[in-house]
Parts: structure tokens; sequence; C-alpha cells
């Protein structure tokens, strides 16, 4: 539906402009020329609304064929378009990141309307110079009417061109609308994609399958240290039989040892007195000496023998307890070396903590005041400077104004005193051949009667019903002439009301209109003045305060965090002191665990600050994102004070050219009236029968000097139609600096929440670090206790 619209859009605005461009195919060069460049920027507009529509397209699709998690999340995006695939993989790992929107079609939307204006007044410039110049070539009234004619018929096809840019700028901008609207469909599918099978990719999944993993760690700890327990006293026992089993050997040796002398003893013994006793006879003498020699060597051997035996049961007794020795003592030097390193380690963890701690808190709060001030200054240097770029835009609106009705006021005060004059001038010439009528008829009279007196005087007698006749028709021709003269000075005085009523309703009209129309613009300048100067205020005051606010809340925290840890640290002290006979008697495996447990929770804790140092350097690049998108605008603004500037301009030099417009034709209407007058008078001269034609001729110019006046007013009625669209302008540009502000506002609010979830977070990790420290301390207090 939504392609449907957009095609019916886009051949709505193409034919439109189409059939405007065909009524100037034969006699309009100028305005054929701009409705080619708007067709040409609407078709670059479309064009990019199509890119732009099948890049959304392509990100619908892929949201649809996405049915189950993927097993690497750039093997997904390599089939969106390239310039979604950054877009599309911040949001999936969880940043507030926009998706890319058109660049181009917002500004030809504007930019198609500027050139049906441009349109318009070129050809209202080319229409009013085709005036002038038919009026400075036309002799005659009817020549004059002819020549004006088509200049004005043609007028009405300058405005073609605004009617082509204005249809085309709101086709575009309608398939703009719905193109984002296609957008914003497709980011939240992608959205709710990201809470779905794309969640495994978020950040804030990974954060949180690392927290199970530590709690995982932590629910194994106390198993470890069960089993490391298990492993001391099996080493002890182990220990203990083993001294238990080397007494007892050397006991049965010992026992051994002496029932084998002892049954040896027995045994010769025995085999001496049965020998003795059975060869006393035989053995004589003889056998006495090698007995004794025998017992001898025997009583040698066994010494010698049990001395062997002697030493060798003691140096195997001495090596014995050498070795025991050597292992007791390197046993008990390991177990001092490491509950010194032991010590040593967790007084440098709780000083490189503290000091760690102490400089975060302290760069975190210059940083903080800093970020503080140098937002202050910007804001402080973009507001003055915004405020003087608006200043010197309303000084200068204001002065082209006042130029502006100075100048209409001075060629209308021309006008009135250029219509005052030559109506003076007629009314004069006038009185003057009125007078030299009366005069030349006076003296033709006397001419007359001098004749008559002396026709008379010579025959009196015989002309006297001659006479009488002559008396009556010159009194009749007398009553006659008296009776046109009135009707002529009447005429020529309601010529001259008339005209003076026609020039001073001109005049007022015009000076209403001025009026009105600086009034209205001083207002929308004071209004939108007070507007921007009241919202630059508040947020100012709103940023001032929520700077402050989180500012006052982290040092209020960090404080309080660094009283805890150093309160916790010192508990933590004293407990490994107070427990530090107990520990020794444990075996380097817990304390090596300790030590394990010890070098996390500290590389933890220094992931933390980095952490946090990374999230103010995403929220000093956003700041600084959102002070470039800010100077952005003002540029932008900049430039509609610009093109307020350019159409102020062109409206002045409208005005300029329909003041020279309206003086030429005052001058024309001075000529025309002045060479009515000189007939007049000429006719006057001539023949006094031809009074009643001169007055019809008079009222022909009277009614020429009126139909003047129509187009005087006509002219009039233009120039108000282009102040009213002037300042509808400018109350669209108005509506827009409004939406641009507002949108400014919100991006500020949307950055001062993400600064606090931020710093949330970051509090949030280091009372987990504390947390944890404050449950390792009390696990060995436990154990020491135990």
């Amino acid at each position: 539906m939504t392609k449907l619209f957009s095609l019916a859009a886009f051949a709505a605005g193409l034919a439109t402009v189409g059939w405007v461009g065909a009524g100037y195919l034969q006699a309009q060069p100028l305005a054929l020329a701009i409705i080619v460049l708007i067709a040409a920027f609407y078709l670059l507009g479309s064009w990019e609304l199509l890119r732009f529509s099948r890049a959304t397209e392509a990100l619908a699709g892929a949201l649809g064929a996405l049915s189950q998690t993927p097993a690497r999340l750039d093997d997904w995006l390599a089939t969106l378009p390239a310039a979604l695939r950054d877009a599309a993989r911040q949001r999936v790992e969880g940043a507030r990141a926009g998706l890319p929107g058109p660049v181009l079609a917002s500004y030809l939307s504007g930019l198609l309307v500027l050139l049906g204006m441009l349109g318009t007044f070129g050809g209202m410039v080319v229409a009013l110079n085709g005036t002038g110049a038919a009026l400075a070539g036309a002799d005659g009234l009817d020549a004059m009417r002819d020549a004006l004619s088509e200049p004005v018929r043609g007028l009405g096809l300058a405005f073609g061109t605004s009617v082509a840019g204005v249809a085309a700028s709101a086709m575009l901008g309608l398939m703009t609308a719905l193109c984002r609207r296609e957008r914003i469909r497709a980011a939240r599918r992608l959205d709710a994609a990201a809470a779905g099978p794309l969640r495994p990719f978020s950040s804030q999944h990974q954060r949180e399958a690392s927290l199970r993993l530590l709690e995982q760690q932590a629910g194994v700890m106390p198993q470890v240290v069960d089993r490391l327990q298990d492993c001391m006293a099996a080493l002890e026992r182990q220990q203990q039989a083993l001294g238990e089993r080397l007494a007892a050997e050397q006991q049965r040796f010992y026992s051994e040892t002496e029932a084998a002398y002892t049954a040896l003893a027995a045994t010769v013994q025995r085999t001496l007195a049965d020998t003795a006793a059975q060869s006393a006879a035989q053995a004589g003498a003889a056998i006495q000496p090698m007995a004794e020699a025998t017992l001898a060597a025997l009583a040698r051997e066994s010494t010698r023998l049990q001395e062997s035996m002697a030493q060798q049961v003691g140096r195997q007794l001495d090596a014995m307890a050498e070795r025991f020795g050597e292992a007791t003592t390197a046993v008990s030097t390991q177990w001092t070396s490491a509950l010194a390193e032991h010590r040593s380690t967790g007084e440098a963890t709780a000083q490189a903590l503290g000091d760690a701690l102490a400089r975060f808190t302290q760069g975190f709060e210059q940083r903080t005041a800093e970020l503080a001030a140098d937002l202050a200054q910007r804001l402080s240097h973009q507001s003055e400077a915004q405020a003087a770029r608006w200043d010197e835009a309303l000084a200068r609106q204001a002065s082209e104004g006042t130029q502006l009705a100075e100048r209409q006021q001075q060629a209308l005060q021309a006008a009135t005193d250029g219509l005052a004059r030559h109506a003076a001038v007629l009314q004069a010439s006038v009185d003057q051949a009125h007078e030299g009528l009366q005069t030349r008829l006076a003296a033709q009279e006397e001419q007359r009667l001098a004749r008559w007196t002396q026709a008379l005087q010579s025959v009196a007698a015989t002309l006297a019903d001659d006479w009488r006749r002559a008396g009556a028709q010159a009194a009749a021709q007398h009553q006659q002439t008296g009776e046109a003269l009135a009707r002529q000075a009447s005429e020529g005085a309601q010529l001259a009301e008339r005209q003076q009523q026609a020039l001073q309703a001109a005049t007022d009209g015009l000076a209403r209109h001025a009026a009105a129309l600086q009034a209205s613009v001083d207002q929308a300048h004071e209004g939108l003045q007070t507007r921007l100067a009241a919202q630059e205020e508040q947020r100012l005051a709103r940023w001032t305060q929520a700077l402050q606010s989180v500012a006052a809340t982290l040092a209020d925290e960090w404080r309080q965090a660094g009283a805890q840890a150093a309160a916790q640290h010192r508990q933590t002290g004293d407990a490994l002191a107070r427990a530090a006979d107990g520990i020794a008697r444990h075996m380097q495996a817990q304390a090596q665990g300790t030590l394990d447990e010890v070098q996390r929770l500290v590389h933890a804790a220094a992931e933390a600050p980095r952490a946090a140092a990374q999230a103010m350097g995403e929220l000093r690049q956003q700041i600084t994102d959102s002070i470039a998108r800010d100077n952005a605008m003002l540029d932008e603004r900049a430039r509609l004070l610009e093109t307020l500037s350019t159409l102020l301009g062109a409206a002045g030099r409208a005005a300029d050219e329909q003041r020279s417009a309206i003086d030429a034709l005052v001058a024309q209407a001075a000529g025309a009236m002045e060479r009515a007058g000189g007939r007049f008078a000429e006719t006057l001269d001539a023949q006094a029968g031809r009074l009643e034609g001169a007055a019809a001729q008079v009222a022909a110019g009277a009614i020429e000097v009126a139909s003047l006046g129509e187009a005087f007013g006509g002219a009039v009625q233009l120039f108000g139609q282009a102040s009213e669209q002037m300042l509808a302008q400018l109350q669209r540009i108005e509506a827009a600096m409004d939406k641009s502000l507002a949108r400014s506002d919100e991006q500020l609010d949307y950055y001062v929440v993400q600064a606090r979830e931020v710093i949330e977070l970051s509090v949030g990790a280091q009372k987990q670090i504390i947390d944890g420290l404050q449950q390792v301390a009390a696990q060995r207090a436990e154990e020491s206790a135990a």
C-alpha cells in the first residue's frame, strides 16, 4: 500500500510539472528552463527515495528470514545493505543509534519551492520590463491599453512555476514521509529481533553471561575450599601414617635382629656344647686352640656385624631425620613466604585500590567540572553568537523594511504630488482658457457692436428689426457659451475631485498595508526573538541543573563509596592480621586460590574505572556530536536567514520596480493630461463650438486616468499578495525553527538520560566489587574463626 501511494504521489508530481511545462513550450523559455530544473531536482529526490526504500525492503526481508539465532552476527549483517550495517550492528549490540535517513530529499523539498518562487519573480521582472517597454513605445491611449494588456495577461503565466514547485515539493515531502514511516517500522522490527533471536550478540546478554559465569565460579569456590581442606587432612593423615609405619619398621627390624642374634648365639652355644661334649675326648689340646680361635673370630665377626648394622641403622635414621627436618623446614619456609607474600599482596592491593579509587574520584570530579565548564562556555558562546546573528538579521530586516516603507511612502507622496500638480495645472489651463474665451468673445462683441452701430447710424430706420434679431441671437449665443463653460467647469471640478479621491484612497490603502505589513513583521520578529530567548534560557537552565545534580550526586556517591571502601579495607586488614596465625596452618593451594581470586577482583576493579572512562569518553563524544549538530542547525538557520534576506531583497527590488513602473505611469498620465490640455486649449482657441468635443476628450482622458488608477490598484494588489506569500514563508521558517529547537531539546534530554544510566552502571559495578571484597573478607574471617 505504501509503495502504491508513493508511486501515485510520484506520478501526480511529475504530471503536474509536465502539465505546467507544456504551457511554456512555445513562448516562455525562462519559465521552461525553471520547469526543467524543477523536474531534474524532483527526479533526483525521487531516485534517492527509491534507493532508500530498497534498503528498507532489504532490511525488512533480512528480518523476515531471521527465524533463529545465526552462528555469527557478521554473517547476518552481510545480507544487509552497506549503509545499514553499522547502524544495525550498534542497535543489535544495545546502542541507541538511529538508522540513516534520506539526505537530499528534505533539502530538495525546500529547493523546489524556492525554484518555483524564482521562476515567479523572474516572470514578474520580465512582465514589468515588458510593461515599461510597451508604455514607452505607445503613442495614444488605445495603443497604451493594447500594449499593457499583453504583459498583464502574461503575468499570470509567471505563477505557473510556483505551482509546479509547490506541487513537486508536496509530493516529494509525501514520499519522504512514507519512506521514513517504512524505515521506522523496519527499525521497530530490528529492535524486536535484537530482543529475540539476535539477543545473544547484545552487550547486555554478554554482561549477563559474564555475571552468570562469575556467579557459578563463586558457587564453586566453597566446594574447591572444601576439597583443598580434605586434601590437607589427607596429607596430614598420610604423614602421620608414614611416621607410624617408619617407627613400626624400625622396631620390627630391631626385634628381628635381636632374635636372629639370639638364635645365632643359642645355635652356636648348642653347637659348641655338642661339639665340645662329643669331641672333648678326641680334640684334646689341638682342638682347644682352634676352638678358641674360632670363638674369637666369631666374636670379632659378631662385633663387626653388630657395629656395621648399628652404623647402617644410625645412618638411615639420621638421613630420615635430616630429610624430615628439611621437609619440615621447607614447608615452614614456604608457608612463611606465602604468608608474607599474601600480606604484602593484600596490603599492595588495598593500597592500589585506595589509590585507584582516589585517582578515579579526583579525575572524574575534575573531568566533570571541566566538562560542565566547557559546556557552559560553549553554550554561552553559541547563545551569544546566535543572539548576535539574530540581532543583526533583525536589524538588517528592520532597516530594509523601513527603507522599503520609506521608498513606498516617497513614491506614493511623489505620485500624489504629481497628480495634484497635474490637476492644478489642468484647472489653471481650464481657467485660463475660460478667461481667454470670455476676453475674445467680449472683444468680438465690441467690434460687432461698433460695426452694428455704424450700420445702424447709416441705416437706423431700415434695420431696426435686424438689430433686435441680432441682439436676441447674441443673447442666445452668450447663454449657450455660459452654459458650455459652466458644464466644462463642473466636469473639470468633478474630474479633479475623482482624481483626488482615487489618489487619496490609493495613498491610504498603501499606507495601511505598509503599516500592517511592518507591524506584522515587527510582531513576528519580536515573538520569534522572545521565544528563542526563552527557549535558550530554559535549555541552559535545564543543562546547568542536570549537570549540577549529576555532579553533586556523583561526588556524594563517590565520597560515600570511598569512605565505605576505606573502612572495609581497614576491617579487612584487621581481619587478615587476626587470622594470620590460623591461615599459616593451611596449605599453599588455598593461598594460591585466594591470590587468584584477589587478582580477579583487582582486575575487575581496574576494568570498572576503564569502563567508566570509556563511558565518559562516549558521553563526551555524544555531547560533541550534539554540539556539532547544534552548530549545523545554527548554520542551517543562518542559511535560512540568508534566504530570508534574499527574499526581502527580491521584494525590495520588486517594490523598486513597481515604484519605477508607477512613476512611469504617473509621468505618462501627466504627459497625456498635458497633451489633452494642449489640445483642449487649441480647440478653444480655434473654435468655441468645439467645447463639447473637448469636454468629451477630457472625459475620455479621465476614463483613461481611471483605468491607469485601476492598473495601479492591480499592481498594489499584486504587491500585497507577494507580501502575504513572504509572510507565509516567514511563518513556515519560524515553524521549522521551532521544530528544530524542540528536536534539539529532546536529543539533549536523551543524552542526559544516557549519561545518568552510564554513571549508575559504573557505580553499580563499584558496589559489586566492594560487595565481593566484603564477601572474601567474611569468608576469611569465618575460616580463621573455624
